[in-house]
């Protein structure tokens, strides 16, 4: 029943061998970081583009104050902070723990700018920072899974649509 409803799907047994495990599926993790140097240095370049027209676009909508576009940035930060001095999911210390923070990554990966000793200011450039560095790297894995499932200009289509989104 898999195999046949696979293979009606357009990229055909690429797709088939992907889902249905065989040794030609690709669970090889090495291939997530077999980019040529080309394509990773234009990766890159691509997200140091979209990160420029974001701060740029930021200034100038701000009148050149660094800022972030919603307060669920600082809302992050808040709980970021608390959990840095051991208080998980306390948005004030001493309060009970609550959900306000719906992305417990995103906060555990703010975790370690506060124990650098970021504040403020800095925490925006690192939260910027972080997120130009996912955003790469989930660019990569779009480039890669769309190559190993339509060839070479489908992975190049994949990662610039999510670069453009």
């Amino acid at each position: 029943m898999v195999r046949d409803l696979y293979s009606a799907w357009p990229l055909g047994v690429r797709a088939k061998t992907l889902v249905s495990g065989t040794k030609d599926a690709g669970y090889n993790f090495t291939m997530l970081t077999n980019l040529s140097k080309r394509a990773a240095a234009l990766l890159w370049g691509l997200t140091a583009l979209w990160l420029l027209l974001f701060v740029a676009s930021m200034l100038y909508h701000t009148g050149g104050r660094w800022a972030l576009p919603l307060d669920d940035s600082f809302i992050y930060f808040q709980y970021a902070r608390q959990a840095a001095q051991g208080h998980f999911l306390e948005y004030n210390t001493g309060a009970e723990p609550t959900a306000g923070a719906t992305s417990l990554l995103y906060t555990a990966l703010l975790v370690p700018g506060f124990w650098l000793g970021l504040d403020g200011m800095g925490m925006v450039l690192y939260a910027l920072v972080l997120g130009a560095v996912w955003l790469r790297l989930s660019a990569g894995l779009l480039l890669v899974l769309g190559r190993k499932l339509g060839g070479e200009f489908s992975g190049w289509v994949a990662a610039l649509l999510f670069l453009l989104c």
